[in-house]
């Protein structure tokens, strides 16, 4: 599509850079989370990508599959080859094609309808994810005198996620201005990774623009992306033939947008279980069996392996285990009964090993 083609009234956009596995899973399910949700409203909104590869897309319909060349990725990462600096200045490149855009990270879900989503985008506001509390609790301390003394801001700064940026074409001014912020602190803050989403915070309050958030009406799943994507992959990989049909449209609806959990009684009966343990392994166990739980969905059972890599994960990030003591609280759990038969043959069916008992 070009901007001369005419303009929508809403736009839903992503910007996908690299044609990593993952990343092109993720912006499939979540472009398709909206479609579902929208139904009939659909043929309002315009969904564009933003992409170095766009074969990787030609299976989705009625999609604005921009191709975007890697040398102008590199020119939006800048100088400094910071690859967030992109969003703003991919955002501006497509604004012209409708009143109203919504940039959102592939890490995402739509819970409900998107275009109702598109009321919060209003003139002199900015869309975000959430809001993440004032900058008085949560100070970027390399930045502190340097910003107080270069930008008109104070404790009542507004911190936001970026996750998703809404704004109408005639504001497209505050993505330069979110630029420019972005080229003066990103070297001052130690090249902080969420320097874009502090940048657009700081050119909000400056501009004095209105802020508004998604209220939930978009799961945005950054902490448990592995999870998700799990999920997402295996129902796309079983639908790939038609993502549209109503077996597919049925199935996307029986995935919740919240990690599965085990059943009521038994997870009453694992935490009262649990309380016998040690605190540094009660997290793990519990983990652990949520993981290997035989859910009755396909497509939460399809996350097994990567819930189990994470609990393990997990462990040895909090308490600092070695692989070796993981085994050995493994085989203990086995041989306290901690596990049932069930648990243990899922666990050896996932090359899981937790001793004999």
């Amino acid at each position: 599509m070009k901007a001369n083609e005419g303009c929508k009234k809403f736009q839903l956009a992503y910007v996908v850079f690299g044609g990593k596995d993952e990343y092109i899973q993720e912006t499939k399910f979540s472009i398709l989370s909206a479609r579902f949700h929208a139904a009939e409203d659909s043929k309002e909104l315009l969904i564009s990508i933003c992409t170095d590869t766009p074969e990787k897309f030609e299976d989705l319909k009625d999609t604005n599959i921009l191709y975007t060349e890697t040398e102008k990725f590199h020119q939006w990462f800048g100088e400094d080859k910071y690859i967030y600096r992109a969003k703003p200045l991919a955002l501006k490149s497509i604004i012209s094609f409708a009143e109203k855009t919504i940039l959102i990270d592939t890490d995402t879900i739509f819970k409900s309808n998107p275009l109702n989503l598109f009321e919060e985008v209003r003139a002199g506001s900015v869309l975000v994810d959430d809001f993440c509390g004032f900058w008085k609790n949560k100070k970027y301390s390399p930045l502190h005198e340097y910003l107080v003394e270069n930008y008109p801001v104070g404790d009542d700064l507004l911190m936001v996620n970026s996750g998703l940026i809404g704004i109408v074409k005639e504001d497209e001014s505050i993505l330069d201005y979110t630029v420019d912020i972005i080229d003066d602190l990103y070297l001052p803050s130690n090249k902080k990774r969420t320097i874009e989403q502090f940048a657009l915070a700081v050119a909000v309050h400056c501009r004095k623009f209105r802020l508004t958030k998604n209220n939930g009406r978009v799961k945005h799943y950054w902490s448990r992306k592995s999870i998700f994507q799990a999920i997402g992959s295996s129902w796309l990989e079983k639908h790939k033939q038609n993502y549209s049909s109503n077996e597919a449209r049925e199935d996307f609806f029986r995935i919740q947008t919240k990690v599965p959990n085990l059943p009521v009684l038994k997870s009453i009966y694992v935490k009262a279980k649990a309380t016998l343990l040690d605190k540094k392994i009660r997290r793990f166990y519990l983990e652990l069996l949520k993981a290997i739980h035989d859910y009755d969905n396909e497509f939460y059972n399809a996350a097994k392996p990567v819930r189990i890599k994470k609990a393990i994960q997990n462990l040895k990030k909090r308490h600092l285990f070695t692989q070796q003591q993981i085994q050995e609280v493994l085989k203990m759990l086995r041989k306290k009964n901690y596990f049932s038969n069930k648990d243990y043959e899922e666990m050896a069916s996932l090359n899981i090993s937790i001793g004999d008992k």
